[in-house]
């Protein structure tokens, strides 16, 4: 999934939450559409909507992966059925995504009157929070990582790659790299992983949180 997701992002993007919630709207319904193209459905969107009544679910669920993606608040459950419902919301929200993509490239789809456009905002803060999991998994002895969402789990590497750095940071790639430079004033210190340029996490956590665009992780 993290794969799927890097593919479509740009590092040094930066959003505001009303961009993702609109976006988390518009691709609901036109994934809706999208399935009334795909299988010739004589149904209207509205009678989908009001079937799956999902929009509301989703529109949350970008709302709490924007907030652990930028701002790094999350709140962890506090039980194993917390755990759960957070849990099918966030698979939810991924699944949408994976599917959404392809169907809107695919139909073309209009929603009263506007045409639908790819996910890529929510696309992007997915994998920002993939890697901050893995950052908060890594640097965070303290964490039960069953406490949370399920797609965010098990991610610990120790580890992250420059452009997954650019992406916590929401920078350009090129940037962080002059920011390995032995002449850098706050030197970001990599280690080679065979052919890979790699960070330590907890060298990553340190370099990030000097950054403008970087607040450390509040796991509540």
């Amino acid at each position: 999934m993290q794969q799927f997701f890097e593919t479509f992002i740009q590092t040094d993007r930066h959003l505001s939450l009303e961009q993702v919630l609109q976006e988390a709207r518009d691709t609901y319904r036109g994934h809706l559409e999208s399935m009334i193209h795909q299988y010739r459905s004589i149904h209207k969107l509205s009678e989908l909507d009001e079937i799956f009544d999902g929009e509301q679910q989703i529109v949350s669920t970008a709302r709490a992966c924007y907030e652990y993606a930028i701002n790094g608040w999350i709140p962890l459950a506090k039980t194993e059925a917390e755990a759960d419902a957070q849990s099918h919301d966030w698979m939810a929200l991924a699944a949408l995504l994976l599917s959404a993509r392809y169907g809107i490239e695919f139909f073309s789809p209009e929603v009263d009157g506007k045409t639908i456009g790819v996910p890529v905002f929510l696309e992007q803060i997915y994998f920002q929070a993939i890697l901050r999991a893995r950052l908060d998994i890594d640097t965070r002895p303290d964490l039960d990582e069953e406490m949370l969402p399920r797609p965010l789990r098990y991610q610990s590497t120790g580890y992250l790659n420059l452009n997954e750095v650019a992406a916590l940071a929401q920078m350009h790639q090129k940037s962080v790299r002059n920011a390995t430079q032995p002449t850098a004033t706050d030197r970001l210190h990599t280690r080679k992983d065979g052919a890979r340029t790699v960070v330590d996490s907890p060298e990553a956590l340190r370099w990030l949180s000097g950054r403008r665009n970087f607040k450390p992780s509040e796991l509540v």
